[in-house]
């Protein structure tokens, strides 16, 4: 947003934006974890659980940096930018040793993402 004196406000981009921007951080460390160093889950598709899981507090600061930056249609950009990084986190785990890359993961991580923006838009 533009100021009256014609400069960019820097702290309100970031103070919506950060959020979301350090939760993509966190969730591409997550992803970055070699294959060997994760540990394995006696429960089936325990996995699929924690994508989903991760992904919801995503879903969330999108819909918050977007409602607080003022930007028209705050479902369909939050639903739209954690769709793609959601499809993203998963090609890029195929590039990590050990690791690998699943539709069901890619499903999981837009479910969770889609809940966090539901649950997000209930509050802004």
């Amino acid at each position: 947003m533009k100021e009256d004196s014609g400069t960019v406000d820097i702290t309100g981009f970031w103070a919506a934006w950060a959020p979301a921007v350090i939760m993509m951080v966190i969730i591409i460390a997550l992803c970055s974890l070699p294959g060997p160093k994760l540990a394995k889950s006696p429960y089936p598709h325990w996995d699929k659980v924690l994508h989903f899981a991760v992904f919801i507090p995503l879903g969330w600061f999108l819909v918050r940096g977007a409602a607080l930056r003022g930007r028209r249609r705050v479902l369909l950009f939050a639903i739209a930018l954690s769709t793609s990084f959601a499809v993203l986190a998963e090609a890029y785990q195929l590039l990590i040793p050990g690791r690998s890359s699943e539709v069901f993961d890619a499903a999981a991580n837009f479910l969770g993402a889609l809940a966090g923006v539901r649950a997000g838009r209930r509050f802004y």
